[in-house]
């Protein structure tokens, strides 16, 4: 009876020696600091426990590996078992992920190609040649000259939320600020992106909004869950078809998008040219096709294009915009509304700054003068500074990479093709050296006088170098134009329920506990 126990403990410590330790010893074997590896151990056996009943705060958690080894400007860090490079000198950070970005030039996606394909094609998730092909493709559709065409459909939804507000009869109507700009980016992304038209306010329940909110949960336990089995087993993950946007969501998503495309390419038949998301992303199919012809005789110039793309591609692209839109973007749009209610000088100095652009555009706003107010546009930087929507960005080494000594106690590392490198947002954005009094609310920072003396890729809520967010004119200009209206004919006050200091909340995403709340003051005029 011994033998048996004494055999089965044998084979079970094996077992977590060669694939639970050992792994664990990566960089302290090319003689990278890194945690002793076996509290190493000890936290990954608690991790499923901490996954499901949320009991980590990944904010901390970020915080307190940016802290971790002062002085170092790198460390190894895992998750799981898998190794990862914390780099957190500003400096080496330009030096990767900018100037020697080919060989940092994708994203780490764990989620199964034929599972969740809306996520895969997505430019996020391409990689390598691929990701190259779609970026040139899709690009015309997001510069300045796009949006500015889409200007008028988000100042319609911003004049939409400010006069449903205005309907109530409240002298302080209590919002949720997370609930309530979900709601609105859900709406103005369905017309921009689909040309739907959404109401998620005067109809709360309404399917597009239930299927949005389906499809933009990321930090449920059996999503979060999903994400760790994959680290551990991805071919679990697959058998048991854990995907990432629920089955019926991934349906009726696809579904409004083939229909769009379909009225669209329609509508292109009869001249009608339209103005949506899946009109431009058409148009750059199109585009990418007449290159193809013009160029063939030049092969190396038309791989640069995708002029084979997909119904599935355009999908996907145009799903993954909706998804952004009603995803990172709502962390923006609710922490600047806090903001700005704990903060009623810099509210006030919004609102002047709005009286004399109504005064100069006759109540008639247009791109143009909304891109010269340069006061609520260091509101919005401030933002994104003190509440980044991602607070931690990775690349996938996709060439051997050598880290060159500068410290006298660095050695040549060498960062092997596959590795992950992480780059801690949040921490760099609260970091003292970079941004003094980092947990002041100081839109100054971003002034025409000041902006200048922020370290290069210390501020970087849209990502680094060429992987950097398309859509971040899209945010800031959504960004500006709701609270333009807002704050036009509301005073943004806390509430009983409005926690100062805030309290993150303990999930995967920077939300409060407990939630967002503020009041809409009606003001006197």
């Amino acid at each position: 009876m011994l033998v048996p126990v004494i055999l089965g403990a044998v084979l079970v410590l094996t077992y977590i020696y060669f694939n639970l330790y050992r792994p664990l010893c990566y960089w302290q074997n090319l003689g990278v600091k890194q945690d002793n590896p076996l509290t190493l151990l000890k936290k990954l056996l608690l991790t499923f426990y901490n996954v499901i009943f949320k009991r980590e705060d990944p904010l901390e958690a970020v915080i307190n590996r940016y802290d971790k080894f002062p002085g170092s400007r790198y460390y190894g860090i895992y998750e799981m078992t898998s190794p990862g490079l914390m780099v957190k000198d500003a400096d080496l950070v330009t030096q990767m992920l900018v100037t020697d970005y080919v060989h940092f030039n994708d994203h780490r996606v764990l989620i199964h190609d034929d599972l969740d394909p809306l996520f895969t094609k997505c430019i996020f998730a391409l990689k390598g040649e691929e990701w190259q092909k779609v970026r040139k493709t899709v690009t015309p559709s997001y510069t300045s000259s796009k949006m500015k065409g889409l200007f008028s459909t988000m100042n319609e939804y911003s004049e939409r939320l400010a006069k449903h507000f205005l309907s109530r009869k409240e002298d302080v109507l209590r919002i949720e600020m997370r609930d309530t700009t979900t709601r609105f980016c859900n709406d103005s992304s369905a017309k921009m992106s689909f040309g739907i038209n959404v109401d998620s306010f005067a109809e709360p329940n309404n399917e597009f909004w239930q299927m949005c909110h389906k499809a933009v949960d990321t930090i449920s336990k059996p999503k979060v869950l999903s994400f760790n089995v994959y680290l551990l087993a991805p071919k679990l993950v697959k058998f048991l078809k854990m995907k990432i946007v629920d089955w019926d969501a991934d349906s009726f998503f696809r579904q409004i998008i083939s229909d769009t495309m379909k009225i669209r390419e329609k509508e292109r038949e009869n001249g009608i040219l339209g103005a949506d998301l899946i009109h431009l992303l058409l148009e750059g199919r199109k585009r990418a096709k007449m290159n193809k012809d013009k160029e063939t005789n030049v092969k190396s110039t038309y791989k640069n294009y995708n002029a084979d793309w997909s119904n599935m591609d355009i999908i996907a692209q145009a799903f993954f915009f909706h998804f952004a839109s009603c995803a990172p973007a709502p962390t923006l749009l609710s922490f600047m509304g806090y903001e700005l209610a704990v903060n009623p000088d810099v509210q006030e100095k919004v609102r002047e700054e709005i009286r004399e652009t109504d005064e100069i555009c006759g109540g008639k706003l247009t791109y143009e003068v909304l891109n010269r107010m340069k006061y609520i546009d260091m509101v919005v930087q401030e933002s994104m500074r003190k509440w980044p929507s991602v607070i931690e960005v990775d690349r996938i080494c996709s060439k051997d990479y050598v880290i060159q000594p500068v410290l006298p106690e660095e050695k040549p590392v060498l960062v092997k093709r596959g590795s992950r490198v992480i780059v801690p947002i949040y921490s760099l954005h609260h970091d003292p050296q970079f941004f003094p009094e980092p947990e002041r609310f100081i839109p100054e920072r971003f002034s025409d006088e000041n902006k200048h003396k922020i370290k290069p890729n210390t501020f970087t809520p849209f990502g680094f170098g060429s992987r950097t967010c398309m859509g971040s004119k899209y945010s800031i200009l959504q960004a500006k134009l709701m609270y333009y209206h807002i704050l036009s004919h509301f005073e943004i006050v806390p509430v009983e329920k409005t926690k100062v200091p805030l309290e993150v909340a303990k999930i995967p995403r920077l939300n409060a506990e407990g939630g967002l709340w503020v009041g809409l003051k009606r003001l006197d005029c």
